[in-house]
């Protein structure tokens, strides 16, 4: 059957072995082998993030933090938790009690 004009034949899509050797270095390593690398490889770039975590000051994790705040905020991911509510209240009345405890002794 003839192809229509202006169309094109679609090329199966490559196989691990359908590599000519100067277009692949790793053509011959087993797969074993690539997943080894692919693992050290970041095995090392979550060492150098761990690192960077580490050495980060208070003031940028805070700003981190704020940021993660503002865009789930602004996601509309927060939801108000009722029992949270009730849990600051009572640690209003809690502070407001020794506050007044200490100005009277």
């Amino acid at each position: 059957m003839r192809q229509p004009r202006g169309s094109m034949k679609l090329q199966p899509l490559m196989r691990r072995g359908d590599f000519h050797l100067p277009l692949c270095y790793n053509a011959f390593m087993p797969l074993t082998d690539d997943l080894k690398v692919y693992q050290a490889r970041w095995a090392t770039v979550n060492a150098f993030v761990a690192e960077e975590r580490r050495n980060a000051s208070l003031e940028l994790r805070w700003q981190q933090l704020n940021s993660a705040y503002a865009m789930a905020k602004g996601l509309s991911l927060l939801h108000e938790d009722p029992s949270e509510a009730g849990v600051i209240e009572r640690w209003a009345k809690l502070k407001e009690k020794a506050a007044s405890q200490l100005t009277e002794a």
